[in-house]
């Protein structure tokens, strides 16, 4: 019992405070039933990962991306694009968007990361830009400004769920993720 309370205190603060939110995000789809909340706590949790990733690129890496929507953007429309004009399910997307937006990172970084200060920053946010308009521009395929209509089918295969609580464990998985690779 003393070895282990030991451990414990060996743990930093930092990670026994990281964990109890995991739990209390874990747990709280158990209490809370209000759609509205459970949204909130989704978002909160997806806004922490998105967070989190920045915080790899500019707090670990010492490079200011102001164009992180942009990979968000690109991977949200490579999730909805395959469904709507192939029929392919929400994961096949998902692996698609991710796959893209991964390796156009890759190579916005390689060609980006000799610059310093903020001419990197001006080169992420003109990524972001230049998506901007191609994708609020080329309304055939994106709709423009309205945006993709995707049909919802319900079902975790879409990744189409009728109540909230499902989303909140998917961006808990996603922030764990993202939690895991910082701490990597």
């Amino acid at each position: 019992m003393k070895m282990a309370l030991t451990r414990y205190r060996q743990l930093p603060i930092d990670y026994a405070v990281a964990v109890a939110l995991f739990i209390v995000a874990a747990l709280a789809p158990v209490i809370i039933r209000d759609n509205y909340f459970l949204d909130t706590i989704a978002l909160i949790l997806l806004w922490g990962a998105m967070a989190g990733a920045w915080n790899i690129a500019g707090g670990y890496a010492g490079q200011v991306s102001l164009g992180h929507a942009a990979f968000f953007g690109l991977g949200a429309y490579l999730v909805a694009l395959p469904q709507i004009y192939w029929g392919w399910s929400a994961w096949a997307g998902l692996v698609l968007g991710a796959g893209v937006s991964a390796v156009t990172g890759l190579v916005v970084g390689y060609l980006s990361n000799r610059l310093r200060g903020p001419y990197f920053a001006l080169g992420t946010i003109a990524l972001s830009q230049v998506l901007l308009i191609v994708f609020s521009r080329w309304r055939e395929v994106t709709k423009g400004g309205e945006g993709v209509p995707i049909p919802f089918r319900p079902g975790f295969e879409n990744l189409a769920f009728v109540g909230k609580t499902p989303w909140v464990y998917v961006m808990l998985v996603y922030l764990l993720v993202v939690f895991a690779v910082s701490l990597y």
